[in-house]
């Protein structure tokens, strides 16, 4: 379908005929991007994933990681023509011992998924709920920073996000407090970072963990080098990036910030809504980017 059609049944006020996808995701570092989404015309069903916010990591000497973003998903959900429905995609918070606030779709039921914990020693993933879900999945454990006094705290590595059928992996533990490996994620989900050992002194950053794609399940992320190395964790279930200005096709969302001496944000959160939702269901039956005729991003028809 061209942009010129999906224009023309925008101002006839039926967008909503052929399969289609609304997905919101912040746009400005540390605001949540909030919306009234109104269900189109021909609209009666659909399928949610929803994407919590990944952890900050610590700043300062305590050097703590940030967990990673819990992740639900509905389908087949009953909507009706003209409802409001109420949307939140959550910003990973930035500060000390301190969560992200969580991603959700609230109507007459609700999903939410909460953003991962900034915490010293370490961070904790997020947890996923709601009435309207099929499956629900945690974040990431990030991993214990240092013991932050002057002598030098290396920082942990962020947990990853959590997958579509799996847990996030968790981060790894820096080398002051004894190095421990991170872990892989599971079911589509991030792999944890590694901690970070600098054997010089001073102050190591540990590495962030790897985020998760809304296009629905796909490979699970794996860990980067070795424990003590500060490598990032490798994101799960597609995408490449963490940057807000990257196209949605190559974000990733939700995996935890390591920790460092400046504080690394983790990922944010995201809503993404496809239609029909008895046609088009996650994990993986209809829900690519390619299988949506009419596409809004954040409330704008592209």
């Amino acid at each position: 379908m061209s942009v010129g059609t999906r224009l023309i049944q925008a101002a006839a006020g039926n967008a909503g005929g052929g399969p289609g996808e609304a997905l919101y995701y912040p746009t400005s570092s540390g605001t949540d991007q909030t919306a009234t989404w109104v269900v189109p015309d021909g609209v009666e069903s659909v399928s949610v994933v929803v994407v919590g916010p990944g952890g900050s990591g610590n700043d300062g000497l305590a050097r703590g990681s940030g967990g990673g973003g819990a992740l639900a998903y509905g389908n087949n959900i009953s909507v009706t023509p003209g409802e409001s429905i109420s949307i939140r995609a959550g910003a990973s918070a930035g500060g000390n011992n301190q969560a992200g606030s969580s991603s959700y779709f609230k109507g007459t039921g609700y999903l939410e998924a909460s953003g991962g914990v900034n915490r010293q020693p370490s961070g904790t993933g997020g947890t996923a709920s709601g009435s309207l879900a099929t499956n629900t999945q945690t974040g990431g454990a990030g991993g214990v920073g240092g013991a932050g006094d002057s002598s030098g705290g290396d920082g942990g590595g962020g947990g990853g996000a959590a997958g579509y059928s799996g847990d996030g992996g968790r981060g790894g533990d820096n080398g002051y407090n004894g190095s421990t490996n991170a872990q892989s994620g599971s079911g589509g989900g991030g792999g944890g970072g590694q901690g970070r050992l600098n054997s010089g002194g001073g102050f190591g950053n540990g590495g962030t963990g790897g985020g998760v794609g809304v296009f629905g399940e796909g490979t699970s992320g794996g860990t980067s080098g070795s424990a003590g190395g500060g490598q990032s964790g490798n994101a799960g279930s597609g995408g490449s990036s963490t940057d807000p200005s990257t196209t949605p096709e190559d974000k990733l969302y939700g995996g935890g910030g390591g920790g460092t001496y400046y504080g690394i944000r983790g990922g944010d959160g995201a809503v993404r809504i496809v239609w029909p939702g008895d046609e088009r269901s996650f994990p993986t039956t209809s829900v690519g980017r390619a299988d949506s005729e009419i596409v809004y991003i954040n409330g704008v028809l592209q």
